[in-house]
This record gives structure tokens, sequence and C-alpha cells, in this order.
């Protein structure tokens, strides 16, 4: 599963509780026949490395979900 970071933004979330500052991260994840947005909403606190695992880890749970999606035709052909 590819990936491609296409926005981030820091933000500041206030509300009656208070405020928090998180990083927001548009991650667009795609092969040949799939394409997937995904919005992660992270703490400011978390490494490059961190973020980055976190990103990849998803990419691999749904390139799991979307391979036990796949059906495929008695030609073996991808439908």
């Amino acid at each position: 599963m590819n990936y491609k970071v296409v926005e981030s933004q820091t933000i500041t979330i206030g509300n009656s509780g208070g405020e928090r500052t998180v990083i927001v991260i548009r991650v667009r994840y795609y092969t040949e026949t799939f394409e997937h947005i995904k919005v992660f909403e992270v703490d400011v606190n978390l490494t490059t490395t961190e973020i980055q695992t976190l990103i990849e880890n998803y990419g691999r749970e749904l390139a799991n979900d979307e391979a036990k999606t796949r059906v495929v035709d008695l030609e073996g052909t991808i439908i």
C-alpha cells in the first residue's frame, strides 16, 4: 500500500474543558485499484518517527482489510 501525506497542520482545539494543540494530518493511501483518505489527529509531542510509524501501521491494516474484500472471478481476475 502506497501513501502520501496530502496536508498537515497544527491546530489548537478549545472547548469548555480547555485547549489542546494537535497535528492534523491528511494521508492518501492508494494502490492501482484502491484509494482511501484518512485524517489523523495526533499529539504534538509525538516524534516524526512515531507519526510515521502510526501512518505506516494504518496503511498495513488498510491493505489487509482491502485484500480481504477483493472478489476474484473464476478466471482469477480481481473485480
